[in-house]
């Protein structure tokens, strides 16, 4: 079995807000995938937190979300912006 096999490969991209403090940083890139482990781990401060990881063919669908009020992606959005509970 090769070294890449069995992994995934699609790209995914962030596009909540900077919080540099929880390493999340707008537009970053994940190569090898969805970062699960983040997302779990922030997830007890950002229950929708996993709506701002998208992948990078689905970006200007999802960052378009991001911005119209209302919409998952722009409640998670604004709970990031929100801080720390």
């Amino acid at each position: 079995m090769s070294e890449t096999e069995g992994r995934e490969t699609t790209s995914y991209i962030y596009i909540g807000p900077n919080r540099t403090q929880y390493g999340l940083i707008q537009y970053r890139v994940y190569c090898d995938g969805k970062p699960y482990q983040k997302v779990e781990e922030l997830k007890a401060m950002f229950p929708k937190i996993d709506l701002l990881f998208v992948r990078t063919d689905k970006m200007m669908e999802a960052e378009n979300k991001v911005h119209t009020k209302g919409t998952p992606q722009n409640l998670a959005y604004e709970e990031v912006i929100g801080g720390d509970k």
